[in-house]
């Protein structure tokens, strides 16, 4: 079953336009008629390993590097305002990619749990929601912040001090 997200998003995170550099491995393979070696981490410098959306959210195995995906999705003369399609989707790198784009993505894996976990990955989150439970979290920690140590019969046993003051917090 193909999955569709919508972006919602215009052109996050997107700071390097990569039209010529795809026009430059063009000509170079029009010419040569070899395949050209690319290092999409050298060149794509701008995106550093684990500091990425939610790419890294789960070590699914031959993950596609995210670098990939952006290099061909930050070219605005190849794909400009396109939907993309990963119909081998994985754990949703292409798809993700896509959304911080600001392009539609259309995704489905035969493996139920790489769907899933490229689900979770491309997921809108309400932000006004997440703030909301982050100030009630809050204010009930700092409700309990005065707790008194906790004791129970053989504490001292079972952790050392800092650990049932740090329990106690």
């Amino acid at each position: 079953m193909v999955k569709k997200v919508q972006s919602g998003i215009v052109n996050t995170g997107f700071p390097v336009e990569t039209s010529n550099i795809i026009r430059k491995f063009e000509r170079e393979y029009s010419r040569t008629r070899k395949p050209i070696d690319v290092n999409f981490r050298n060149i794509v410098d701008w995106i550093k390993v684990g500091e990425r959306a939610t790419h890294y959210l789960h070590p699914y195995p031959a993950k596609l590097l995210p670098h990939i995906a952006h290099f061909f999705l930050a070219s605005e003369d190849y794909l400009s305002g396109a939907s993309v399609l990963d119909p081998f989707g994985g754990s949703g790198t292409v798809a993700l990619e896509a959304i911080i784009s600001g392009r539609d993505a259309y995704y489905c894996d035969a493996n139920p749990f790489a769907s899933l976990l490229a689900k979770v990955k491309t997921k809108k989150i309400d932000t006004f929601k997440i703030k909301s439970l982050l100030n009630i979290i809050r204010f009930v920690f700092f409700d309990i912040s005065d707790a008194e140590i906790v004791s129970f019969n053989n504490i001292d046993y079972w952790f050392d001090k800092k650990a049932i003051f740090l329990l106690s917090q």
